[in-house]
């Protein structure tokens, strides 16, 4: 795993001191179930019987995302939606990433 932000005994030198490190990314990921990460991207890929279960799927995310006014990207075809999640403010992944992940399980 290629990371930017490197962590040492005095934490976080990733010169936005919201991104998460290395270390931390490894151990939250390890608490998801069926999560990659990409780069600085949480991603998964959720199954479906058909296209309108992925569409209600969907809507339950955006329903969410609102909630916590943390947006991920969706991408829904016949079957199946991919879910990609990232702090665009920071472009990596901080704490609420893996929440909104959490949530977004939760709610399947």
């Amino acid at each position: 795993m290629s990371c930017k932000n490197r962590c040492d005994k005095d934490g976080c030198h990733s010169g936005n001191p919201s991104a998460l490190c290395c270390s931390v990314k490894a151990e939250l990921l390890k608490e998801l179930e069926g999560w990659e990460m990409i780069g600085g991207v949480l991603d998964k890929e959720y199954i479906f019987e058909d296209f309108v279960q992925g569409v209600e799927f969907v809507n339950k995310i955006a329903n969410v995302a609102e909630e916590m006014n943390h947006h991920p990207d969706i991408w829904l075809a016949w079957g199946k939606v991919k879910v990609a999640i990232w702090t665009h403010a920071v472009n990596d992944l901080t704490e609420l990433d893996f929440i909104l992940a959490r949530e977004i399980d939760y709610i399947k």
